[in-house]
């Protein structure tokens, strides 16, 4: 008789078997070793719901069979958690009929049970991007809260980087098998946050290589993880403006980080800006105060206390010094409100001059 995270195993490892519909297949069935006594029974019933193919792969696979796979995960040194085990994480529930029947993992699986916070973006972001993810991740971790990021290039890598480099926690959750990291680039990474007593960790089977629908579907796991998402940069169709979606239908808050307003990488901020799913931040401290955390000083170089264009002036000093001339030009300020904005930028210690020009420091 298989047990019931044998059961919940068998579930999961189906392929077309949905929370939604076991939902509907539980009205009848009240339970899972009922519905795997039934289901070579019951054929028209389960059918109707399942279809032909997901009840054929669930009708005919033996008791043997399932304790034979999970005993070959254990060799491989797999490890997964089912509704059935006391880790299996809570924050799940907010999906509903969306749920996972099995988490497949590397790490420590009681962060689930911390607070998180996540942190996406773009792969293809800027220097900017890349530099704001890390000091949001690390101010964050530093605080208690566990950062939640999908392992992918870009701003993933950078929020998990910013949790390691100071000792934080921080879960990576992939779209794909635990034996397939993508992109393979950041298996070292992977390893590292394992290593670091950290959490990588999946829906799909260990040797699913990922596809097209996968990653996406894996941002729902993300935000659900997270108390709420911050959004560092994305394109109009990155794919982290789904994790957002997601988050606003779970009831999640979205923080913003402001950024130069031309730039490819605001477009999807900005849009998510304007449909009123989120709000922006300047510094970790907002974030952390939505948390119900108390703020902590944070060093001038380090916050976000900037307007747009203080943001877009220094982002255009990034490639190079400018005269006094050409970066007013770029600003559609008066010379008052330029001045202003230079002074300012000086006296945060962000802007120097020399030879007449000015650079970012």
């Amino acid at each position: 008789m298989l047990t019931e995270r044998e059961l919940w195993y068998w579930l999961g490892r189906t392929n077309g078997f949905t929370w939604r519909k076991y939902a509907q297949i539980a009205e009848k069935y009240a339970s899972n070793r009922e519905i795997f006594a039934r289901i070579g029974e019951d054929r028209r019933f389960f059918c109707a719901i399942l279809g032909e193919e997901t009840y054929a792969a669930a009708r005919f696979t033996e008791e043997e069979e399932i304790r034979r796979e999970i005993e070959a995960l254990e060799e491989r040194k797999i490890r997964f958690l089912t509704p059935a085990d006391e880790l299996f994480p809570p924050a799940v529930e907010v999906l509903s009929y969306d749920r996972p029947f099995v988490l497949y993992y590397a790490g420590d699986p009681e962060l689930f049970r911390s607070r998180g916070v996540s942190i996406v973006g773009t792969r293809r972001c800027s220097n900017y991007g890349a530099k704001m993810s890390e000091r949001f991740a690390s101010a964050l971790a530093k605080r208690g809260l566990t950062i939640v990021s999908g392992l992918a290039d870009g701003i993933d890598s950078a929020a998990h980087n910013g949790a390691l480099s100071v000792g934080g926690n921080t879960i990576a959750v992939l779209g794909s098998g635990l034996k397939h990291i993508t992109p393979s680039t950041n298996t070292a990474l992977a390893r590292r946050i394992v290593r670091a007593g950290g959490l990588v960790c999946t829906e799909f089977p260990p040797d699913f290589a990922g596809a097209r629908y996968s990653y996406p579907q894996r941002n729902r796991l993300i935000a659900a993880l997270g108390e709420g998402t911050v959004l560092i940069e994305a394109g109009e169709k990155s794919g982290a403006l789904y994790t957002v979606d997601h988050a606003v239908e779970q009831g999640k808050n979205v923080f913003l980080l402001p950024s130069n307003a031309d730039s490819k990488n605001f477009e999807g901020v900005a849009r998510v800006y304007r449909a009123g799913k989120g709000e922006f931040v300047f510094g970790p401290n907002d974030v952390a105060a939505a948390f119900g955390l108390p703020p902590e000083e944070e060093p001038v170089r380090d916050t976000l206390k900037l307007d747009v264009l203080s943001q877009k002036v220094l982002d255009i000093l990034s490639d190079g010094a400018l005269d006094y001339d050409r970066l007013f030009e770029t600003t559609g300020l008066t010379p008052p409100q330029f001045s202003a904005l230079l002074t300012n930028l000086e006296i945060m210690g962000l802007i120097g001059t020399q030879g007449g020009l000015y650079y970012k420091k």
